[in-house]
């Protein structure tokens, strides 16, 4: 969704998939994914903000894993997490031209997107203006939020967005409460918390 516009989620849901279709070819055809799983209308998934669940190995036996083990694992608080990756998908109508994506904290009064998500990785995709995509990023969550938390932690005055790559805002204009830290996606690439994925390979 765009910032300068008002919540239409017909839209962002139909603009989402976009994101959602390229998400889904990269990870059928990487050689580490065993299985793949678009878990994106499923409840448990959708309480933790996770689309994709990637199955990237089998059991001590050889027995494959599939994705009832990491429904039992996240319910369970399961301490074994090395047999599978989720995913998170954005797609963005205006990073191309800002260089910056959003982490939300509170999205329209409730918890946002990137501080509740137990994502492994966030899949950034950026349109351009004809809405069709331009960019996309990989970006590591533990990373990401690791950058930020060393961020906020500085004096206001250094909280420049291009330059100390982050910003953050309270309030949008429409009056929803919100709380989101803009970080610009070239710094992040250069600090490797995000990698940018080609296109072309997946046309």
């Amino acid at each position: 969704m765009a910032y300068n516009e008002k919540p239409n989620f017909e839209k962002d849901l139909k603009l989402g998939k976009i994101g959602e279709k390229i998400m889904r070819k990269i990870l059928l055809t990487s050689n580490k994914s065993k299985r793949v799983y678009d878990v994106s209308d499923e409840t448990l998934f959708r309480l933790i903000d996770v689309d994709f669940v990637q199955i990237i190995s089998d059991d001590d036996f050889g027995e494959p894993y599939f994705l009832d083990d990491v429904r039992k694992n996240l319910i369970g608080n399961g301490k074994d997490t090395s047999f599978y990756r989720l995913y998170e998908v954005k797609t963005d109508t205006v990073s191309l031209k800002s260089r910056n994506v959003v982490y939300e904290i509170i999205s329209h009064d409730g918890a946002g997107c990137a501080s509740n998500s137990r994502a492994n990785y966030f899949f950034y995709v950026f349109l351009d203006k004809k809405r069709k995509p331009a960019e996309a990023w990989l970006i590591d969550t533990k990373k990401w939020r690791k950058y930020i938390r060393k961020h906020i932690e500085r004096p206001v005055s250094m909280l420049r967005l291009h330059k100390g790559g982050i910003a953050f805002n309270e309030f949008d204009k429409f009056g929803d409460h919100v709380a989101n830290i803009l970080t610009n996606i070239d710094i992040m690439e250069e600090k490797k918390i995000a990698t940018k994925i080609d296109l072309n390979e997946y046309d």
